[in-house]
């Protein structure tokens, strides 16, 4: 079968591999429409890596993938059915993918897989948006504005704070935040941040702050427009190992600083579920972040769309033919 993968920096190939072995209780799944996620990029796209971590794995880096059941090793997810699939060593960019139930979501059979597929990573920043408890009247800003961001904006938009500040560089990206429920936008290249939030605040900063961005100077940010004792929600991978506070602001505002990351709590898959049913019940729409489609042979393309936001891109999903 067909399969791609990063071979050097930047670089996309693809290559023919073996099958993988169905192995008892797995099935096997034709991978119909995957998609990029903004770690993807930093961590393993963008990233410089010593020439010994290349080629990575074949299928890697990808882990939002939707198909179609071919083989069955569960009864309760017949052939045919089709599914959500979170691939466990993150190479969904394949043909077939072998996997145990644990890591399948059935789908319903309305509606386009390349939507579908949105709902893996929105199921992320679902379960990162409910550490900020009932956000009811409180000043939520959110740095960043991607596909990540501008989940954070659909969810908090349901949720009737007093205001929902978003803060990006692009204006593309505001514009849809703005159409997605955002109550305030910030360009700090062409505003000051703190002066913005301070103006929206009174002053005060905000109650909760996430960061969405994967910008190594985002937690400083953070730090600088929360108010005393409020909130701060980390979700953003950047692509160097680490990065400096202003340790001295951040004690004295008694901040509470909260990193969310999905995919190692013990129940990976709980809010992925729960996203999946808000689009199925018709109060949240993932699938409306996907801004363009490719075939999958095109990943050197969507890849470098990505990297270098291109054509306003905020989602791309690549058909696997």
């Amino acid at each position: 079968m067909k399969a791609a993968r990063v071979y050097n920096k930047r670089k996309i190939e693809f290559l023919e591999i073996p099958q993988d072995p169905i192995v008892k209780g797995s099935s096997l799944i034709k991978v119909n429409e995957i998609s990029i996620c903004g770690s993807d990029i930093k961590v393993h796209f963008d990233s410089d890596l010593s020439l010994d971590k290349y080629p990575f794995s074949p299928g890697t880096p990808c882990h939002e993938v939707t198909g179609i059941i071919e083989e069955s090793g569960d009864p309760k997810i017949p052939n045919g059915t089709r599914v959500l699939v979170i691939p466990k060593n993150d190479d969904g960019m394949k043909e077939f993918i072998v996997s145990t139930s644990d890591r399948i979501i059935p789908l319903p059979e309305w509606g386009g897989l390349d939507e579908w597929v949105m709902c893996q990573p929105i199921g992320t920043v679902y379960y990162s948006s409910k550490q900020w408890g009932n956000p009811k009247d409180k000043n939520i800003v959110i740095l960043g504005q991607g596909a990540i961001g501008l989940g954070y904006t659909m969810i908090a938009s349901k949720q009737n704070p007093s205001k929902i500040i978003t803060i990006d560089p692009l204006n593309y990206r505001l514009e849809k935040s703005l159409e997605l429920g955002a109550t305030h936008t910030i360009n700090p290249l062409e505003n000051s941040l703190i002066e913005g939030i301070n103006d929206l605040t009174k002053g005060k900063g905000a109650d909760i702050v996430v960061d969405a961005s994967g910008s190594k100077n985002a937690l400083n940010q953070c730090i600088s427009i929360t108010k005393i004792q409020g909130l701060i929600i980390c979700f953003g991978i950047i692509s160097e190992k680490h990065s400096r506070i202003n340790h001295n602001e951040f004690i004295k505002k008694n901040l509470n600083i909260k990193s969310t990351h999905l995919a190692t709590t013990e129940n990976p898959l709980v809010e992925i579920k729960e996203v999946v049913k808000l689009k199925k019940d018709g109060i949240l729409d993932p699938g409306i972040l996907k801004t363009h489609n490719l075939d999958w042979e095109d990943a050197q393309k969507a890849f470098d769309m990505y990297s270098n936001y291109e054509d306003k891109v905020i989602k791309i999903s690549l058909k696997v033919s």
